[in-house]
């Protein structure tokens, strides 16, 4: 609609000047009566301040609409849900959160926002201080492009909003719920999950649209290890009138990731938390749990030391300066 509204202004523009500019013909003379002429430009004015009009509704809605919008105050620890272990989500005062979030430990702080499915915009900033990511050189034949390596594991921090389920939505294998949620892991993700739980994601490697625009290209994944201990800025955004929802992450001046899904569907009319969560996110390898189980088994029956139990994965962060806003 943005686009729309810029093409109607240029356009009244140009009406607005033809109705200003007296129409001449060769020799300087008059190319039509009057009165015609005079009726001409009349119609080119009132076309011309009518699109001005509807085209700057049009352009700058969205901005006028989130302007609008009215801030929640999450800072007191009490008005938030937590569920996990102890050390899994701590929420202090001023709404700086501290998670340790292991793979399938179904572990998540939310607070309760009163959203219509219409708009909302959050900013927080996020300090990482661990972030398990498993990777591997591809086999042979295995094409892992635009990337070098193939992620087999990977712990996920994942911040936005979420339905009664409360479940992140980085796991594509694992969708539980409907949700728009920023995702933290081995890459940075945009994903929305809708009342259907058909999940899209915008990313380094998926273009956010139902049909890939051809102009665009899959790029390696933001890897986040170089930014351990260091403030990413966030910020997400959702307009129901467009179907659209933006996620824009900084850091030292950077622009590590700019997102946008477009055509979103409707979402369930649960969608009623805002937070960070790890429910139903488990991206581990099972395969090798049972194995270091089988070896440690083994050798306890032999009267051997075992080996360190297998460690899911796991992130560590701080979410500070949380910000939301709603109708």
């Amino acid at each position: 609609m943005t686009f729309i509204g810029w093409v109607l202004v240029v356009t009244g523009v140009v009406l607005v000047a033809l109705a200003l500019r007296r129409p001449y013909g060769s020799a300087g003379r008059v190319s039509a009566p009057a009165a015609e002429a005079g009726s001409a430009r009349r119609r080119y004015g009132l076309l011309g301040v009518v699109s001005l009009l509807l085209g700057g509704y049009l352009a700058f809605a969205n901005v006028l609409a989130l302007a609008n919008l009215n801030e929640e105050d999450l800072r007191h620890p009490d008005d938030w849900v937590t569920v996990g272990a102890k050390d899994a989500i701590h929420v202090a005062e001023g709404s700086e959160i501290t998670a340790r979030l292991e793979v399938g430990s179904n572990a998540y702080a939310v607070f309760p926002v009163d959203w219509k499915a219409d708009k909302f915009r959050a900013a927080w900033d996020l300090i990482i201080t661990r972030l398990d990511v498993r990777e591997r050189d591809p086999f042979p034949g295995e094409d892992p492009r635009p990337n070098k390596k193939i992620v087999e594991e990977r712990a996920s921090i994942t911040i936005g909003l979420m339905d009664q389920n409360a479940a992140s939505i980085d796991d594509r294998d694992h969708v539980g719920g409907s949700g728009l949620q920023a995702c933290f892991s081995d890459d940075i993700r945009l994903r929305g999950s809708d009342v259907n739980n058909l999940l899209k994601t915008a990313s380094s490697d998926e273009s956010g649209k139902t049909i890939v625009p051809v102009e665009f290209k899959p790029q390696p994944r933001v890897a986040l290890r170089p930014y351990l201990d260091k403030p990413l800025h966030c910020e997400l955004a959702y307009d129901g009138p467009t179907d659209t929802a933006t996620l824009k992450v900084t850091a030292e001046g950077q622009v590590l990731a700019d997102l946008k899904l477009e055509e979103l569907r409707d979402f369930t009319n649960s969608v009623a938390w805002f937070g960070i969560t790890v429910k139903g996110y488990n991206r581990y390898s099972k395969q090798k749990e049972f194995a270091r189980n089988r070896e440690n088994a083994e050798l306890k029956r032999r009267g051997l030391s075992e080996e360190a139990p297998y460690q899911k994965p796991v992130a560590e962060c701080q979410v500070r300066n949380i910000r939301y806003w709603q109708p």
